[in-house]
């Protein structure tokens, strides 16, 4: 472009005050290179008219090549672990639907996104909204989480193993004090037979039955 209302013959163009390199105008197709360290770049283009004067532009790059990291993701619905998700270990849920919080970082650039897959299912968010899930009904499946970052690059995905859960558990067989109706011992034996592999405890009126 016109530099000072005049068309420069040649341009310099030099990086981080760097050696410049000069370029006969008009100029399509150059390329200079940026240092080999990521971070900000200062590129300076001199523009050179016939007569030797010149006028200086200077634009900043941010080279980017590391990917970014997911550091945590933690389901924040009540209906996940109770309510008390740390952010470890696998997820169980009484929810399809779940609320995600998730904590990533790009050392040299930002996180601009956040991509959830579960099974086929792809969903971004722009970082900064709302990042939610959707889990099949009563199965098991995989969430993956995976960071994006301004230009591009990929984190590694963040993997949890999810259970959503709404069925009660099952109670075949339930047997108190041997069949007996009355018994002389305020300690009564109970026997509980074929319940579901996820009951998780048994309870007579407000006490939990021991071994």
């Amino acid at each position: 472009s016109a530099v000072g209302g005049e068309v420069p013959s040649r341009v310099d163009v030099r990086v981080d005050q760097g050696t410049a390199t000069s370029f006969a105008v008009p100029l399509s197709n150059a390329n200079v290179a940026l240092p080999d360290v990521d971070g900000g770049h200062d590129v300076e283009f001199t523009g050179v008219d016939a007569v030797g004067n010149s006028a200086v532009v200077v634009r900043r790059v941010s080279l980017d090549r590391g990917a970014p990291r997911v550091d945590l993701v933690r389901c924040t619905s009540t209906a996940c672990n109770n309510g008390s998700d740390s952010g470890t270990g696998a997820l169980l849920t009484t929810a399809t639907s779940l609320t995600l919080a998730v904590t990533a970082a790009d050392d040299a650039s930002t996180v601009q996104s956040i991509e959830v897959t579960v099974g086929a299912s792809v969903t971004t968010f722009a970082t900064g909204t709302p990042v939610t899930a959707t889990v099949p009904a009563n199965a098991t499946s995989t969430l993956s989480v995976v960071a994006i970052d301004a230009v591009g690059n990929r984190s590694a995905p963040s993997t949890r193993s999810v259970r959503h859960d709404s069925a009660p558990p099952t109670l075949t067989s339930v047997s108190l004090n041997g069949g007996a109706s009355g018994t002389s011992d305020r300690y009564v034996d109970v026997v509980v037979a074929g319940a579901s592999s996820d009951v998780a405890g048994i309870f007579v009126g407000n006490g939990a039955v021991g071994d």
